[in-house]
């Protein structure tokens, strides 16, 4: 089965959860990034960037020796027979050293700088790197459509609004 992605107003939404996120691990307050990632969980139980921060949070946590209580995600506030909460779920989870291969050659997949991966286009094309391929991606700023190899997905600007960026740096651009 293919894992639903988010909205784009849930998208919307998770990406301002993670500015707040970076901003509170910049400040070193691990209780508050526990409490912002575990409400991203909630929306997106597989967001990468949401898992890191909250394995980096509790590593902290762990190494400072002080045990804030952590924050329950939804699953804890229902009836179930089986009340999972942050701490049972994340036995499971390790801070990752490193993301899966080809995660962001996934269709659907959106960057940090809000660009969609819309998948290959038909026919495939070979990319301009050794071994990739090209893969069609979207702006959200600009509604640009354009190619990129697969292994430059995870860190593309737009070729239209990169430039807006140097020029105007308080613009609502990447």
């Amino acid at each position: 089965m293919i894992p639903l992605m988010p909205s784009e107003r849930v998208q919307r939404r998770i990406d301002a959860l993670l500015d707040d996120v970076e901003e509170a691990a910049d400040q070193h307050d691990w209780r508050l990034v526990l409490e912002l990632t575990a409400g991203i969980l909630d929306a997106d139980a597989d967001n990468e960037d949401a898992l890191t921060f909250q394995g980096m949070a509790e590593a902290s946590v762990r190494a400072s020796g002080s045990n804030p209580e952590r924050p329950r995600t939804a699953a804890a506030t229902t009836s179930n027979a089986t009340v999972l909460t942050s701490e049972t779920m994340n036995r499971k989870r390790t801070m990752p050293t490193k993301k899966k291969a080809g995660y962001s050659t996934r269709t659907g997949y959106v960057n940090r700088n809000r660009q969609t991966n819309l998948g290959m286009p038909n026919p495939p094309r070979r990319g301009t790197d050794k071994n990739q391929w090209v893969y069609v991606l979207h702006c959200l700023y600009c509604d640009n459509r354009y190619g990129a190899n697969g292994s430059d997905i995870h860190l593309r600007l737009c070729p239209s609004c990169q430039a807006a960026k140097l020029v105007s740096p308080e613009s609502d651009h990447p």
